[in-house]
């Protein structure tokens, strides 16, 4: 049986441990300042070279949800179209990740979802590595899910449709082909 005071040290301990972490990362920031990172065109300006490297672009009814900011991982941008209707293809969501030392996009994860029935989705998550403004290369993972799933935000997967499939760049772009995402398809 554990005592008390152990649970108290234990305590403690963790919530020293945070502390320490949180005051390295505020310390420490061997890249550029916050007000550099914000001049990053990594929003809706950027869509053209996410057009031209075949990335998913930000839709006109997303809104930014987190500002690029040093304890965030990345910047997210969500759509009220989360759930797909009347045949229409949804992206819900994308985070963009800028590189802090050049200044530059540097990964974006996208959403898609379609309809299979009144409760089934199928998604497709897009992982895009951008580099030096003339290169993507993507990866992807197509699974099914449950509206009540899609409630809860998890990944639960359904049955009988209960596997991953792991994409490469022709996966992605046969699912991207299927789906008339053609803006997405690099080889055509």
């Amino acid at each position: 049986m554990v005592k008390p005071k152990t649970y108290r040290i234990l305590g403690v301990v963790f919530f020293g441990l945070f502390n320490i972490y949180n005051l390295y990362a505020f310390l420490y920031v061997p890249y550029k300042s916050d007000q550099d990172i914000l001049k990053v065109s990594y929003g809706i300006k950027s869509n053209p070279l996410r057009k031209k490297l075949n990335i998913p672009v930000i839709e006109g009814d997303m809104s930014p949800i987190y500002r690029y900011h040093q304890f965030y991982a990345s910047n997210r941008w969500e759509s009220g179209n989360e759930y797909p209707v009347n045949g229409v293809i949804a992206h819900p969501y994308k985070f963009v990740d800028a590189d802090r030392k050049t200044l530059r996009l540097k990964e974006e994860g996208d959403s898609y979802r379609r309809r299979i029935n009144d409760t089934i989705f199928q998604q497709i998550n897009i992982d895009s590595e951008i580099i030096g403004d003339t290169i993507s290369k993507r990866h992807g993972l197509l699974f099914y899910m449950h509206k009540s799933n899609l409630l809860l935000d998890t990944f639960v997967l359904v049955k009988p449709y209960n596997k991953e499939l792991k994409l490469d760049e022709r996966g992605v772009d046969s699912v991207a082909k299927k789906w008339h995402l053609d803006y997405l398809v690099k080889e055509k």
